[in-house]
């Protein structure tokens, strides 16, 4: 009796907390870091298809997306301050084994014509020891 009512209150709080991290989202996505796939279309709370944008079907390639977005076809920019030219598989593996497990890119979307504030949540997935991403990116006004 008390692990399922332990288990049901984790589960009201790991909720609470994901709306709490996507409200007011241009986008909240989930993907395998390890394997470098997205499976799922990606989705703006504004119906906005991100991945038909990029002229991709799920699944499709993390690395290949972000190859789309900041090339000639979609054009979008890092800001200055910006560390990293663009956010690839490698460099969430890498930053996750140095120990960060939350980063932040700020860029410029052509699409949206708006700044906006990507926040990458890495963690381990226990089940096959992959490294997972939670992509959250906001409007930055």
């Amino acid at each position: 009796m008390f692990r399922k009512s332990s288990e049901k209150r984790i589960s009201l709080q790991a909720e609470i907390i994901l709306k709490a991290m996507t409200s007011n989202a241009k986008y909240a996505y989930e993907f395998d870091v390890t394997e470098g796939l997205i499976q799922q279309d990606i989705i703006g709370s504004d119906g906005i298809n991100y991945t038909k944008i990029a002229g991709l079907t799920s699944p499709f390639s993390y690395d290949e997306y972000v190859d789309i977005c900041y090339g000639p076809k979609i054009n979008c920019s890092m800001l200055m301050g910006t560390k990293v030219e663009k956010v690839i598989c490698q460099y969430l593996i890498d930053s996750y084994k140095s120990g960060k497990s939350r980063i932040e890119i700020n860029f410029f979307s052509p699409i949206t014509n708006e700044y906006i504030r990507t926040l990458y949540f890495l963690f381990e997935d226990e089940q096959n020891n992959h490294i997972m991403a939670f992509v959250v990116g906001r409007a930055i006004k």
